[in-house]
């Protein structure tokens, strides 16, 4: 069934306000067309882009960030394969090789299909090969899950260009973005920031009619500081946690 697309624009305000965001929802919602986000990246980038204009810009920005993770992929060690075979694994199926993801994601980027599994990964490649930090607000069952996303995580350690994040709801395998005002782009980046230097994301818990933010440890959360100094400069290391954490967030879903 089709995700309620005003549905997912109201819970994202709601949790956006839970975030200290002064988000506003766009006169119209971003296109169910398998495109959505990269359209959602799109418009973070120029709100007035709409119809065919949104089409084209997404399909430039898929074709670029999907190009160079196949690149990436291609160039990975072994071990550092088996962490990206693992997030992207069907259940109860064996795991992809090389050669068959390489293969699906040429298959993705050639046209709007649905990404399956591999769509748990391509959110980070894009925020890594596009150069932007995205905030993503997961909408599930059990309680709303902000996870902010940067380009420089372990996992593809790429530089930023643009300087605010661009802000998606997530419901399922679609995703709404929320315009995000030049005065609050500030409480944005503090937020990514915040979640790079906690490694954790915020469950948002509604409390009456206000929803609460409540940082939330994941499983790569370090327990004491003597352990972070053999944990830095470990490459390996830190593809496992950042993976992990997309790993447990996707779970939900």
């Amino acid at each position: 069934t089709c995700p309620d697309q005003q549905q997912i624009l109201e819970r994202g305000m709601n949790a956006s306000i839970g975030l200290g965001l002064a988000c506003y929802a766009h006169e119209r919602s971003i296109p169910m067309d398998g495109r959505c986000l990269w359209s959602g990246i799109a418009r973070s980038r120029n709100p007035s882009l709409s119809g065919v204009e949104l089409a084209r810009e997404a399909d430039e920005l898929r074709t670029r960030a999907v190009g160079a993770t196949m690149e990436w992929m291609d160039a990975l060690s072994s071990s550092d394969l088996e962490v990206v075979q693992a997030i992207v694994a069907v259940p109860n199926k064996e795991p992809k090789n090389r050669e068959e993801m390489i293969d699906e994601l040429a298959k993705y980027m050639r046209g709007t299909t649905y990404a399956g599994k591999m769509g748990d990964l391509l959110f980070q490649a894009a925020s890594a090969f596009l150069h932007q930090s995205l905030i993503i607000i997961e909408l599930r069952n059990e309680g709303d899950y902000c996870l902010p996303v940067s380009p420089d995580s372990g996992l593809f350690n790429c530089h930023e260009e643009i300087a605010y994040p661009a802000i998606l709801v997530r419901q399922g395998d679609h995703y709404e973005e929320l315009g995000l005002p030049e005065e609050s782009r500030k409480e944005a980046v503090t937020l990514v920031q915040d979640y790079k230097t906690n490694n954790r994301g915020v469950t948002l818990r509604i409390k009456g009619q206000r929803i609460t933010p409540i940082a939330t440890s994941t499983p790569m959360e370090n327990n004491d500081n003597d352990s972070a100094g053999e944990s830095q400069g470990d490459h390996q290391t830190q593809v496992l946690c950042a993976l992990f954490v997309c790993l447990f967030v996707c779970s939900y879903n």
